[in-house]
């Protein structure tokens, strides 16, 4: 088996054998010393004690289900029993949750009031800057493109009906 952490300093993925638990290694990415945590078990099924070889059992405070004592984590429900995993977990995945959130709501504005053609000049500028900002993939990444295309689009149309003096 192995041990899989996260570099605190550049956030990248470590996978090391369980013999380095406990120890500190150095990041491959950024070089700045990390610390291996102990191994984490999570539950077994087993019908009694006796099947998962006579190791201590309690039931999960969450679902209820009959897990190992030493478990860090419920096999069953996900609960996270040790707190030093739970709150980072938890903290990073809210803050993905509501940064996913935010962009796939932009997107659907952008189109929505790309298709209505409204302040087009300024929205076309903020969605290529909102878009510039995002290499990676999001929640309706897609409609954010359509609505900037449409307010550029919609931006020179209103450059020339300007030029022309307000007349076609």
């Amino acid at each position: 088996m192995s041990i899989e952490t996260e570099c605190p300093s550049c956030g990248r993925m470590l996978k090391v054998a369980d013999s380095a638990a406990g120890q500190e290694r150095d990041c491959p990415g950024c070089g700045q010393p990390v610390e291996i945590p102990e191994p984490v078990y999570e539950a077994e099924l087993a019908d009694d004690a006796e099947a998962a070889g006579g190791a201590p059992r309690r039931p999960c405070p969450v679902c209820g289900e009959m897990i190992v004592a030493s478990a860090a984590v419920c096999r069953f429900c996900g609960e996270v029993f040790d707190e030093s995993i739970a709150g980072h977990s938890r903290e990073r995945s809210a803050e993905a949750l509501a940064q996913e959130k935010q962009d796939s709501q932009t997107s659907l504005l952008l189109l929505i009031t790309g298709i209505i053609g409204c302040f087009s000049p300024i929205l076309a500028i903020y969605g290529i800057v909102f878009l510039s900002k995002r290499s990676h993939d999001f929640p309706r990444k897609g409609l954010a493109i359509a609505g900037t295309v449409l307010h550029c689009l919609w931006s020179v149309f209103l450059i020339y009906y300007l030029s022309q003096g307000g007349n076609f």
